[in-house]
């Protein structure tokens, strides 16, 4: 039907992992602006407080209910990516009705991939929903993710559920930035740190002066 967007449809597993090993245009993060039914493929961030993932965009709230993470073992067989369990001590497939199949031959705890996924709900509009998939012992792809959106996003941020008397659109501070600043309020004042960040970064910069001390509690 003319005018309707299609809807992007999130990636199968292999897939994913072909995307994540071969792509040649890995951003250094989440990029800024539109993101309707698109793919990206970014380094894999860590946040530096406590080495897990993160996943900032400008995207505003995501809720926090609907978010889950989950990581499944995969190990490939010629040359595609099958989910297997450890029961038993083994690595197997199936499960249904209780049948579980050892893999033949067993692989090794290195050999087996283990998948990331992350999936979010925007709280503005529920259709609107981000998965963001990297890996473990997949070659070629572990520094990275695959990160991909679907649906329209509905053109505003509404403000932070915990913000009571401002209402400007939530962007999530960037991981990097909280990064920045844990760095120089080591050494320079809460306010020459968020004029400097402001005046040089203007993209990646604190939201306001009260970000600033409050990323060293």
């Amino acid at each position: 039907m003319h005018g309707v967007a299609v809807r992007l449809e999130f990636k199968d597993i292999n897939t994913l992992a072909s995307i994540a090993g071969s792509s040649t245009n890995v951003l250094p993060s989440i990029p800024r602006g539109h993101k309707d039914n698109s793919l990206f493929v970014t380094r894999l961030a860590l946040d530096p407080r406590n080495n897990r993932a993160t996943y900032a965009d400008d995207c505003g709230v995501w809720k926090t209910k609907a978010g889950s993470t989950t990581i499944t073992n995969y190990v490939a067989v010629e040359g595609r990516l099958i989910t297997v369990t450890l029961r038993d001590g083994k690595y197997c497939t199936g499960g249904r009705k209780g049948n579980w199949i050892p893999v033949s031959p067993q692989p090794s705890p290195a050999d087996v991939v283990k998948a990331h996924r992350h999936y979010a709900t925007l709280q503005a509009d529920e259709t609107f929903r981000k998965r963001v998939t990297w890996f473990s012992n997949l070659p070629g792809a572990e520094d990275r993710a695959v990160v991909e959106y679907q649906g329209r996003h509905p053109g505003v941020n509404p403000p932070h559920g915990n913000r009571k008397y401002n209402d400007n659109p939530f962007t999530r501070t960037h991981p990097e930035t909280l990064r920045q600043i844990d760095e120089k309020v080591k050494h320079r004042h809460p306010v020459d740190v968020y004029d400097s960040m402001s005046n040089e970064q203007s993209v990646n910069a604190p939201r306001d002066l009260q970000q600033v001390p409050l990323a060293v509690l």
